[in-house]
């Protein structure tokens, strides 16, 4: 078990009651210490029965100390006598203690059975400031007093009691000091020091920074407060701490015909690691795009993404701040649409005072919650404060990520393997942000977060083509749309009410399962704050389309605040059935999206569904058709970075039953007319989640020539859950971007200068030309006849080895006869290696 994050400082003496030695009362009156003494039976004495301290050696023998080596056996009676050099320096730079820091295994109970093994120390329950994993003590302050900084390691979780934990300081041989003189030291022990961990996790879970819905804002120190206009939209700085690399932008932008705001996207970074779900539309006015999708870069355990549900998403920060994310699904009758409802930050020990952005500052005083970049308290203009957090460099660009600059303390975890031999072990040290991240590769993460490399800052990389096609669209975030938003307050409408829709929302959240367990047993979950938001969207929208989403929201935080608290493990509770169980257990079974709407179990918020329906709440059945997002959709595949064989479908209600889809093929001529081909194939569709599926063409569908009579191909799709009712087609035109610019929408291609001239090809008018391409044909023909009748066949094998078409234009032969048509000329091409014997594979694709 860990605990919580605690700053002790633990006193280290090693004057014991006296400040000066000489001032000592203590005397030894024996004349076997003296110098002359010269032992001849090799019967050292033994000083284990003296009280610890200083001693002052007394005897008519003498009471000088040696100044120089003592050799033979005059050695004071002891086997390794220590003296006094004149002549010699002592290096003072390498003249201390070195003490490690320790905990003894018997502290760690299994079943509660203690292991009193006390010589043998393990990894337990603290932390050390990285210059704090062995303290040295110099000679000349041995009679100081000594700090030890000492935390204690996180655990999140709100205990039932408080815990006593000990330190213990020691030496071994391998690491003591190699000083002659400091043998004496090797392998000390000193006694353990008691340490008394106070738990106040209960203090942090209860200043969750929070983005909810449109957005209403709280800060750490919560304080509520919310953005005055949908004008200020973009992105914006909602955490950062000041010393380590942890920075979370989210971006906001005007939803439900710009009368509400919305939170889009949201990225939670740590140094070179980034989570990212970006549900935002954009583009120019004429041209909006719709992102959709999630990306997690994990590099070097910086972050913990753990899935819920592929709608709900906890990201953990080396220092143990959390990060909960939910997203919800608008499926409304013009076009469905996503946002992230909810961006909850739980402060850990370690954000205490050092963090900045619409968050404020964590350290319990309102007084500066509202600090702007430059440090200047605007709590009278929250709108200043909050636009002085635009961010200055965005987190969302596929093309990469900016650099931050940090300074950071490090924690060191001080442990030691089994002790050998009766000796002390030897010291192993872990140092990290938090020994919290040491499970971080051990997550799974599910298929649909892209993952790319930590090679290089960007999303992308330089992958195949085939790669390429696995990832999403990412379009970057540049919106020059003009929102016309006006200034007016809400006002209520469409029927609706104050009182109307206070009832509506106490009632709805009245009738939850998990509502009266919440308000009774958690209390860091704020129900009133939810009802009051519920009361605000129904006034901004007219509606109560944003009800669900915050219940939703009350259900996680609900679940995952419980999660932390260990008394509600306890199995206590009745149930109507007389079944015992835990407060918890009851709360995980009952926090499930609508209920898992009767037709499935709950289990940790998840519905188990049964009797062949799916969703997060159990309410698709196998009929239910998706509803695509066109904008979503990539409609231009650029054969030079893509394979362009597999095509990402955005939409909602994806269901993993019999999900297929349907192609029919297109291809666009050279003045922009294009032919359809009069059947469609279909193929099984791939889920990856209930907003994104893949479409694969089959393997037997083979690429055509580059040299055919067209420029752009392309492929109407539509997709089905059931295999038999299909959705509306999506548009799909390929063609390669060096050479064509397309338009999917009017199958327009114009050729660019930028076509490099091993993939250009031209496709003339093929009956202007025909006749003359014929003689042509003919005559070349004939002349290939009379050059192998006379013997120079090697003239030919050197005319069409293929082996060299790598180092030569592919289509140097069709650029010299163009005015032949390209089908015709093929035709012509196969007759003549046929009527020569020519049939050898080598030659099938000659130009």
């Amino acid at each position: 078990m860990f605990f919580k994050l605690i700053s002790i400082s633990v006193l280290i003496s090693l004057g014991y009651a006296f400040s000066e030695p000489c001032e000592t009362i203590n005397f030894i009156d024996d004349w076997k210490r003296s110098a002359a003494n010269n032992l001849i039976d090799n019967t050292f004495l033994c000083d284990s029965m003296l009280e610890e301290g200083w001693y002052r050696i007394i005897s008519t023998a003498g009471e000088r100390m040696p100044t120089e080596c003592l050799i033979d056996g005059y050695r004071c009676g002891t086997a390794y006598p220590i003296y006094l050099s004149r002549k010699e320096k002592m290096n003072t730079q390498a003249c201390f203690i070195g003490l490690y820091n320790g905990v003894p295994k018997y502290q760690n109970t299994a079943n509660d059975q203690v292991d009193c093994s006390d010589a043998t120390l393990v990894k337990n329950n603290l932390e050390f400031a990285q210059q704090d994993c062995r303290l040295e003590i110099p000679h000349v302050g041995w009679n100081s007093s000594y700090f030890i900084n000492v935390t204690g390691v996180s655990d999140k979780t709100v205990n039932k009691a408080h815990k006593i934990v000990f330190l213990r300081l020691y030496s071994t041989l391998k690491t003591a000091n190699k000083q002659q003189l400091l043998q004496i030291w090797n392998s000390i022990e000193i006694p353990n020091i008691k340490i008394y961990i106070v738990d106040t996790d209960v203090v942090h879970l209860s200043r969750t920074c929070f983005s909810h819905n449109d957005p209403y804002m709280r800060t750490f120190d919560q304080i509520k407060w919310y953005f005055l206009s949908a004008k200020d939209y973009g992105e914006y700085v909602m955490y950062k701490h000041e010393r380590l690399p942890q920075q979370v932008n989210a971006y906001f932008t005007p939803c439900i015909d710009s009368s509400g705001f919305c939170n889009c996207a949201v990225a939670v970074r740590s140094a070179n690691s980034i989570f990212i779900a970006n549900f935002c539309e954009t583009g120019s006015y004429n041209n909006r795009k719709i992102n959709r999708y999630i990306t997690s870069r994990i590099c070097d355990d910086q972050l913990i993404v753990n899935e819920i549900t592929d709608k709900m998403y906890e990201i953990t920060f080396p220092s143990g701040t959390v990060v909960l994310i939910n997203r919800h699904d608008f499926n409304t009758t013009t076009s469905p649409f996503s946002t992230i409802s909810m961006i909850d930050i739980k402060p850990s020990k370690l954000d205490t005072n050092l963090t900045t952005g619409l968050c404020g500052r964590y350290n319990n005083n309102r007084k500066d919650d509202f600090l702007d970049r430059e440090n200047i308290n605007r709590e009278n203009d929250t709108r200043k404060f909050a636009k002085s957090w635009i961010a200055n460099e965005t987190f969302f660009s596929p093309s990469g990520l900016p650099a931050l600059t940090y300074k950071v303390q490090k924690y060191c975890t001080c442990t030691a393997n089994e002790t050998i031999l009766g000796r002390p072990p030897e010291p192993n040290f872990k140092c990290s942000f938090s020994n919290y991240m040491t499970t971080c590769r051990q997550i799974a993460r599910p298929t649909y977060i892209s993952h790319p490399s930590c090679i290089t800052s960007s999303h992308r990389k330089k992958r195949s083509l085939e790669e390429e096609d696995e990832f999403p669209p990412m379009y970057d975030m540049t919106d020059d749309a003009q929102v016309i938003v006006g200034d007016e307050s809400a006002v209520w409408r469409n029927g609706h009410t104050a009182e109307i829709a206070r009832q509506t929302c106490e009632n709805s959240f009245k009738l939850l399962p998990v509502f009266e367990i919440c308000k009774k047993y958690v209390p860091t979950v704020q129900y009133n704050n939810y009802i009051e938001q519920c009361i605000s969207d129904m006034k901004i929208t007219g509606s109560d389309m944003f009800l669900y989403a915050t219940i939703r929201n009350f259900e996680t935080v609900c679940l995952n605040d419980a999660k932390k608290f260990e008394n509600l493990t306890d199995t206590d509770t009745n149930i109507p059935n007389g079944e015992s169980k835990s407060i918890f257990s009851v709360i995980a079974e009952s926090t499930c999206p609508s209920n898992c709407s009767g037709k499935g179990s709950c289990t940790e918020g998840k519905c188990i569904c049964i009797n062949g329906t799916y969703g997060d709440d159990c309410s698709i059945g196998i009929n239910k058709q998706p509803r695509l997002i066109k904008r979503a959709f990539a409609d231009n595949c650029d054969t030079s970075v893509r394979a362009c064989r597999k095509f990402t479908v955005p939409g909602i209600d994806f269901i993993p039953a019999n999900l297929t889809c349907k192609f029919r093929s297109f291809h666009v001529h050279e003045n922009s007319s294009y032919s359809v081909e009069n059947e469609s194939f279909a193929n099984p569709g791939t889920y990856s989640s209930s907003f994104l599926m893949y479409c694969n063409l089959p393997v037997s569908r083979k690429k055509r020539s580059v040299a055919e009579e067209y420029v752009a191909s392309g492929y109407f799709i539509s997709v089905s859950n059931n295999g038999h009712e299909f959705t509306e087609e999506l548009t799909v035109i390929i063609f390669d971007a060096r050479c064509y610019a397309c338009n999917s929408t009017t199958f327009e291609c114009n050729e660019l200068n930028t076509c490099p001239a091993y993939t250009k090809y031209k496709t003339p008018n093929t009956s202007k030309y025909f006749g003359i391409g014929f003689g042509i044909a003919l005559a070349g023909f004939i002349v290939l006849i009379i050059v192998i009748v006379i013997g120079k066949k090697r003239f030919i094998f050197r005319k069409y080895d293929v082996s060299n078409t790598s180092q030569q234009n592919p289509h140097a032969q069709y650029e010299t006869i163009s005015s032949i048509s390209i089908s015709n000329y093929h035709e012509y091409s196969s007759i003549s290696a046929s009527s020569l014997g020519l049939e050898n594979s080598q030659y099938e694709n000659l130009p």
